[in-house]
């Protein structure tokens, strides 16, 4: 029962420790290109401590792919490394802002152990 509400509220913490690090350590050029991948895979790994399924060695690798290769398209349209004119328009006019990258972020990794 402790598990249940622990390991979110630790990965929580852990991944502010390391986005402080990278925001504060990393000099790099495109330094905004990483932290938006490392947000992204924080989150992911945030909605992976929410599912409490037992996970089993028969889940399907194929739901996995897929939701893998969502979280990898997903995260280069936001990282701005892919420029799709039409999905960008449809995100637009949708009003994707940050939070809702986050949420779906959270929400594939949550998915992808259930």
């Amino acid at each position: 029962m402790v598990k249940k509400y622990l390991v979110p509220f630790l990965t929580i913490i852990l991944s502010s420790l390391v986005l402080t690090l990278v925001r504060s350590f990393v000099f790099l050029e495109n330094k905004e290109v990483l932290i938006t991948v490392v947000t992204a895979i924080v989150m992911f790994l945030f909605g992976t401590t929410l599912n409490e399924h037992v996970r089993s060695k028969n889940d399907t690798w194929l739901k996995k792919m897929i939701i893998m290769a969502v979280f990898v398209v997903l995260l280069l349209i936001n990282a701005g490394v892919i420029n799709i004119p039409t999905v960008n328009k449809v995100l637009q006019t949708a009003g994707v802002v940050t939070a809702v990258w986050y949420m779906l972020f959270v929400y594939l990794g949550y998915l992808f152990f259930s």
